[in-house]
């Protein structure tokens, strides 16, 4: 692999490793997810600063492996982290990670047909994701049906889309955070305001709790770039 200089923060790492554990995969040679072993890595290799980690799925080698390493690999691809992974072939590096994911944090990544630079990516889908109360598994920085079923309950139940409920009050006061009794009281409608001021603020635009135009402007933007 290509010399490398840290280009994603350190913190975007750590966000992808929790949503890997609560997802169900192994994360290991990385010290705050039980060490690192020693004389496996190069010297001065990241694995031993933090900066770099290894996921697995299961143990030994269970069918779907593969598969649920494409699909780690994708949400590191969406946070700006670098991968090594043998999904396109065995050049290089990615000889030796035909059955674990490697990520970190620099340059350079390779999917097994050599090296190239790392894919530029950014959080806005994770904090959309923590806005409207994603489960830790499921809050993985995709757009994907579940998120764009969430984001869609709280834009309708706005003033502005006329207070409708697509999928019932009760899915709706979940995605809010409250108590999903099925009746759309006062409680709800502050909880869904708080909930539009966190979407606001992933968003970038005013943050006053209304689901106004400038609001669906900006979220109709986003799911544009970003639903999968």
């Amino acid at each position: 692999m290509a010399l490398s200089k840290q280009v994603t923060p350190t913190s975007s790492l750590l966000r992808f490793l929790a949503w890997a554990q609560a997802a169900g995969y192994r994360v290991g040679e990385h010290p705050a997810y039980g060490g690192v072993t020693r004389g496996v890595h190069a010297a001065g290799s990241w694995h031993y600063d933090g900066l770099a980690a290894d996921l697995n799925w299961g143990t030994g080698n269970p069918p779907g492996e593969r598969a649920h390493l494409v699909v780690a690999l994708e949400v590191a691809e969406s946070m700006g982290l670098a991968l090594i992974f043998a999904r396109d072939g065995v050049a290089g590096v990615a000889a030796n990670h035909r059955n674990h994911l490697h990520v970190d944090v620099g340059e350079w990544s390779n999917y097994g047909a050599g090296d190239v630079r790392r894919r530029a990516g950014d959080l806005k889908v994770w904090e959309l994701q923590g806005a409207v109360h994603t489960p830790a598994a499921g809050r993985d920085n995709l757009w994907g049906p579940d998120t764009d079923k969430r984001l869609r309950a709280v834009q309708q139940a706005s003033v502005l889309a006329g207070v409708r409920f697509p999928y019932g009050i009760a899915y709706t006061q979940r995605v809010v955070g409250t108590p999903d009794d099925g009746v759309w009281g006062l409680a709800s409608r502050r909880a869904h305001d708080d909930t539009v001021m966190d979407v606001q603020r992933a968003l970038d635009v005013v943050v006053d709790g209304r689901w106004g135009t400038t609001t669906d402007r900006a979220y109709q933007l986003a799911r544009k770039v970003y639903h999968r």
